[in-house]
């Protein structure tokens, strides 16, 4: 291939690629190849000698593709960046904030968590335990302040304020901030701290929901036999006893309690 086809065929080539880009900007860049396109050229051909070797100038032909397809590489690479480049430092940047923000949250929540631990465990070791309780649980995490509600009404109880006790009890069996659980066990150990001469019948009424099923069903049972033998219904109470007895979720101790008053019962 003499000079003129070769300078044909690349001037062929890079019209092909200048209508692959169309905007103005792309354009620009293509000028610019083909200055370092010429230039190549006259480094390949700085004459045209008749013995130059054909095989050498097929390499350096290949040379100078490889040339302009990694300059249109690096071109459409820049493109890319100045298009979207904005887009990638935001995406970057609101990673690296939630991660910061989650981090920091969970220091806070921790900090929080280890301040209610120690102002509940003062307040127990207080000489005025209860005081201290009363006063410091709206200082506490909600985990802590319910537990110190729990210690307040044990702490009635305790000290045979039966009334106190039940009414504390009662208050967190009814408040629908306190997760279910809970709520169910305040509501069992309302009825188990009722004063003497408690209603009996709406002391059933509070244990019926806790006995139809859940996790404290085997208490529940237990405690309503034992109300039912107060009331001197003696078949209600084996019944229950009996429910008690087959529950595959009952305690081995319960199981075993139950079992032996079922026996003395039948008698």
């Amino acid at each position: 291939m003499d000079l003129p086809a070769f300078l044909l065929a690349v001037s062929g080539l890079l019209g092909y690629v200048g209508a692959i880009f169309h905007c103005r900007q792309q354009t620009a860049a293509l000028h610019s190849l083909s200055g370092r396109v010429g230039s190549a050229l006259c480094r390949l051909w700085p004459a045209p000698l008749a013995g130059d070797d054909s095989k050498q100038r097929r390499r350096n032909m290949a040379d100078i593709f490889d040339e302009i397809d990694e300059e249109l590489k690096r071109d459409r690479t820049q493109e890319l960046w100045t298009k979207y480049g904005k887009y990638v430092i935001a995406a970057a940047a609101a990673v690296v904030l939630g991660v910061g923000a989650s981090q920091g949250f969970n220091a806070w929540t921790r900090s929080q968590a280890e301040t209610s631990a120690n102002l509940y465990h003062q307040a127990l070791a207080a000489d005025d335990a209860l005081t201290q309780l009363q006063a410091q649980a709206g200082n506490m995490t909600d985990g802590y302040a319910l537990l110190a509600r729990f210690q307040l009404a044990a702490a009635h109880a305790a000290a045979n304020d039966l009334v106190s006790a039940e009414s504390a009890y009662a208050a967190l069996a009814a408040d629908k901030a306190v997760p279910a659980l809970y709520q169910q066990a305040a509501q069992l150990l309302a009825v188990m701290n009722a004063p003497a001469g408690s209603d009996i019948g709406a002391l059933q009424d509070s244990l019926s929901s806790l006995v139809e099923g859940g996790p404290w069903q085997p208490l529940a049972l237990e405690l309503s036999a034992a109300l039912d033998l107060q009331n001197g219904d003696n078949a209600a109470a084996i019944t229950k006893l009996e429910t008690l007895i087959n529950l595959a979720e009952t305690p081995n101790e319960l199981r075993q309690r139950a079992s032996r008053l079922v026996q003395v019962l039948n008698s």
